[in-house]
C-alpha cells in the first residue's frame, strides 16, 4: 500500500515568486514591530496576491498571509487602546 508523502520545498527550491512572498511576509512582520502598519499591510497584500495566484486560495501559505494580516490589525487595535 502506497502512502502519500508531502514534502515541503525548502526556500531554495521554491519558485522566485513564492520566495518573494515569503520575504514580503518577513519584512511586514519587521515593520509591524515599530508600528509601521500601512507599509506592513501593503507588503502582506502583495504576498497574499502572489500566494493566491501560485498556490490557490485553499493553500496553507495563503492562510499564513491572511493570519499575518489579521495579526497586523490586532496589533493596531492594541496600540490604539494604550
Amino acid at each position: 500500500m502506497k502512502k502519500n508523502v508531502i514534502i515541503k520545498p525548502s526556500s531554495s527550491q521554491q519558485s522566485p515568486q513564492l520566495e518573494e512572498a515569503r520575504q514580503l511576509n518577513e519584512q511586514a512582520f519587521q515593520l509591524r514591530q515599530p508600528g509601521r502598519y500601512s507599509e506592513a499591510e501593503r507588503l502582506i497584500q502583495r504576498s497574499l496576491a502572489i500566494r493566491e495566484k501560485a498556490r490557490g486560495t485553499e493553500h496553507p501559505d495563503v492562510a499564513q498571509s491572511l493570519n499575518n494580516w489579521a495579526g497586523l490589525y490586532a496589533s493596531q487595535e492594541r496600540r490604539r487602546r494604550k
